[in-house]
């Protein structure tokens, strides 16, 4: 949630941050992925975002 209120608030690079935090507390969970993939978008990273995607869609496998 924290990511995406950063997000919102024109913040992508500290939504990163927090997304990564996320993903470091649950590394198997697809929807930390999904979270950092939409805060790199956010961010202008567009490939970063689509391999964030791609690790989502393997976690869920």
């Amino acid at each position: 949630l924290h990511a995406e209120l950063l997000v919102a608030d024109q913040q992508p690079r500290k939504a990163i941050e927090s997304a990564l935090r996320v993903r470091e507390l649950n590394s198997s969970d697809p929807i930390s992925e999904l979270l950092l993939g939409y805060c790199y978008e956010a961010s202008g990273d567009n490939i970063q975002a689509t391999r964030a995607r791609e690790r989502a869609k393997a976690l869920m496998r």
